[in-house]
C-alpha cells in the first residue's frame, strides 16, 4: 500500500512525499522480510531520485534493488524486476549522454508493451524520442512524443504529460512546426496551472 501511494506522488511529481512513502514501505518490507517489496521499495527509491534529478543516488538504490533480486525465488518476479531496473538504470544513464542503443530501447518497449506496462512504457518512449532527436530524427521523435503525451494523459500522470508536452514543443520548434509548438507550450502551462 505504500508503494502504491508513493507511486501516485512519484507520478505528480511530489519526490519528497513518494520518498516519505517509500521509506516506510522498505522499512516494513525488512521487518516482515518480505524480499519482494523490499526490491520493489529500493528500486522506487532509485526511480524518485532520478525524477529529483540526483543520478548518483538513483544509481545507488537500483544498484541495491538489482542485487536484492538475487533472493527473489520467482524467477517471473526475478525476470522482470531485472528487466524494469535495466531500463531505468539505462535511462538516467541516457539522460545523461544519450549512448542508449534504439535497439535496447525498443526491446524494453516491447516487452513493457507485452506486459501492459503503459507508463513505463511511455518512459522509454521518452527516451526513444531523445536518441531519435540526437540521430537527427526530429520526425521519429515527434511521433514519439505524441505518443507519450497520450500515455500519460489516459493515465493522469499530470507531471509526467507537462514534460512530454514540452519536450514535443522542442521537437516541433526543430521541424519548423512553431504553431503546434506554441499550442502544446500553452497545454502544459495550462496544466501546470489549472486555476
Amino acid at each position: 500500500m505504500r508503494n502504491q501511494l508513493g507511486t501516485g506522488h512519484e507520478l505528480a511529481g511530489r519526490f519528497d512525499l513518494a520518498l516519505e512513502h517509500f521509506a516506510t514501505s522498505l522499512e516494513i518490507a525488512k521487518a516482515c522480510g518480505h524480499v519482494l517489496c523490499e526490491q520493489s521499495a529500493l528500486e522506487w527509491h532509485g526511480i524518485t531520485h532520478g525524477g529529483k534529478g540526483d543520478l548518483e543516488l538513483a544509481l545507488r538504490y537500483l544498484n541495491l534493488s538489482f542485487e536484492m533480486t538475487e533472493r527473489v525465488h520467482d524467477p517471473v518476479h526475478r525476470g522482470r524486476a531485472r528487466i524494469l531496473i535495466t531500463m531505468y538504470v539505462n535511462r538516467l544513464l541516457a539522460n545523461r549522454d544519450c549512448t542508449t542503443s534504439v535497439d535496447e530501447l525498443n526491446r524494453a518497449l516491447s516487452y513493457l508493451h507485452v506486459n501492459g506496462e503503459d507508463i513505463n512504457g511511455a518512459r522509454v518512449l521518452m527516451q526513444l524520442a531523445s536518441a531519435h532527436v540526437a540521430a537527427g530524427q526530429q520526425r521519429l521523435a515527434a511521433s514519439a512524443q505524441e505518443r507519450v503525451v497520450a500515455l500519460f494523459a489516459r493515465h493522469n500522470a499530470t507531471a509526467l504529460q507537462i514534460g512530454a508536452l514540452r519536450a514535443l514543443a522542442d521537437t516541433e520548434d526543430l521541424l519548423g512546426e512553431r504553431e503546434a509548438a506554441q499550442e502544446h507550450r500553452l497545454e502544459a502551462y495550462r496544466l501546470t496551472h489549472p486555476d
